[in-house]
Formats: C-alpha cells, sequence, structure tokens
C-alpha cells in the first residue's frame, strides 16, 4: 500500500515553500542588494553635496575678494566693472559645474537603482 503524504491543516505546496529558512534565504539576496544600493547612493550624493560645498565656499571667498579689491580700487572706477566681471565669469563656471555635476550624480544613481534585488546585487537585464 502506498503511503500518502498529510500535511497539516491549512498547509499547502505552496506554503510548504515559505518556511521561515526557506523565506529568509530567499530575501537574502534582496536585502543585501537594497542596503548594498543604499550605500552607493549615499556615497555618490555625498561626494556631489562635499563638493558642492566646496564650490559654494569658492564663491563665498571669491565674493569677498573682489568686493575687497573694489574697495582698494578707490580713485581707479574703471576698474570696478572688470572686477565685478572676473567674479560673475568664476560664478557661472561654478553654477555650469555644479549643473554638470548633479546630472552625472543622478545619472549614476539611476544606474545604481537598475540592480535588480532578485539578482543578488547585479545589474538587472532588460
Amino acid at each position: 500500500m502506498a503511503m500518502v503524504h498529510q500535511r497539516e491543516p491549512g498547509k499547502t505546496a505552496e506554503t510548504d515553500n515559505l518556511l521561515p529558512g526557506k523565506m529568509f534565504e530567499a530575501m537574502t539576496g534582496a536585502m543585501e542588494a537594497f542596503w548594498s544600493n543604499q550605500h552607493r547612493i549615499l556615497t555618490l550624493y555625498g561626494d556631489f553635496a562635499s563638493h558642492w560645498v566646496e564650490r559654494r565656499q569658492q564663491a563665498a571667498q571669491t565674493g569677498l575678494d573682489a568686493m575687497r579689491e573694489m574697495l582698494a580700487s578707490n580713485g581707479q572706477p574703471a576698474r570696478l566693472p572688470e572686477i565685478a566681471n572676473a567674479w560673475l565669469r568664476g560664478s557661472f563656471e561654478r553654477v555650469s559645474a555644479d549643473m554638470q555635476k548633479y546630472r552625472e550624480c543622478c545619472s549614476a544613481i539611476a544606474a545604481a537603482l537598475q540592480v535588480a534585488p532578485a539578482q543578488g546585487g547585479k545589474p538587472a537585464r532588460h
């Protein structure tokens, strides 16, 4: 006589696959990928923010230097536009660098988000 495997009430073949150990094994790759992505994204954004602050500090210093140079040029008002234009040119260069670095940061973050958790942190295939 063949033995019939009896399941506990409420258990099915599908629920047998969801035992705590198996669930944890299935979730491990996804959890590793999630926290790895968080670390990658925060590192990318932290680098961007750090350089942004450096450019703001440089902007404050060059603004202060330009103001001092303007004040020191009393008697030579023709130099004021030259000094102001040099400071403004540097400001535009910093804002342009901000935009470029922000685009690069967003692209890198988007690439990091393309990692498929089910693949254990490997890039997703589309």
